[in-house]
């Protein structure tokens, strides 16, 4: 299990600062500054299934070492709430995006994909009134698939990327290599995007501390 910042501010210079539980991290060794951004992957039909899924995550990269932790991450189908006679039915992202808000000051989030896709959930965003403040999302262009899993698994190898290896992405990530990548996943697509975004929009400091 990834232990969760416990206190988050925002630092003058543009990252965003957490502080750990003394029992996660007893000498405040994780304490520090962070690039926090997400990623996520729309909807995309699964033709064994028959049903459309996204995949959402949130990470944040230790300014001073690099590594790059992803703290949450969910599958979803919907952006609002689909709600019946006052009873929630199916949940949306809607909760999700206030959620990783609050904790983490999340706004930005790098996607790849159908432009069209996107456009389409990009103005279902825009228009759900309980998504405030409205996300930035940033395209990542991925014209070489290999490109893209190498800086993936370069990551990995150096021990740039944390994961909780009791998750969901995880385990899709373990499938996707077992059956040869040949179905591309929603959950890995949006830690593609998400690797690949950390390596081509580094952090840059906005102003000195």
């Amino acid at each position: 299990m990834i232990p969760h910042p416990t206190k988050t501010y925002r630092a003058k210079n543009g990252a965003i600062g957490f502080k750990f539980d003394i029992k996660d991290f007893p000498n405040g060794e994780s304490d520090g500054l962070y690039y926090v951004r997400g990623a996520i992957c729309w909807p995309v039909l699964n033709e064994i299934t028959g049903r459309a899924q996204g995949f959402a995550m949130l990470a944040a990269q230790r300014t001073s070492s690099k590594v790059i932790v992803v703290l949450e991450s969910t599958p979803f189908t919907h952006i609002e709430n689909i709600v019946e006679d006052g009873k929630l039915i199916w949940e949306g992202l809607v909760d999700w995006f206030r959620a990783v808000w609050q904790k983490y000051y999340a706004d930005s989030f790098f996607w790849t994909g159908s432009p069209d896709t996107h456009h389409q959930y990009l103005l279902q965003v825009i228009r759900c009134e309980d998504i405030k403040p409205s996300p930035w999302f940033v395209e990542i262009h991925i014209s070489d698939m290999d490109d893209a899993i190498n800086t993936l698994y370069n990551m990995k190898t150096k021990d740039l990327l944390v994961l909780d290896d009791a998750s969901r992405l995880v385990k899709d990530l373990t499938l996707w290599e077992q059956t040869g990548r040949k179905q591309m996943m929603p959950s890995v697509q949006a830690l593609l995007a998400l690797t690949s975004g950390y390596a081509r929009y580094p952090f840059r400091v906005q102003e000195e501390e």
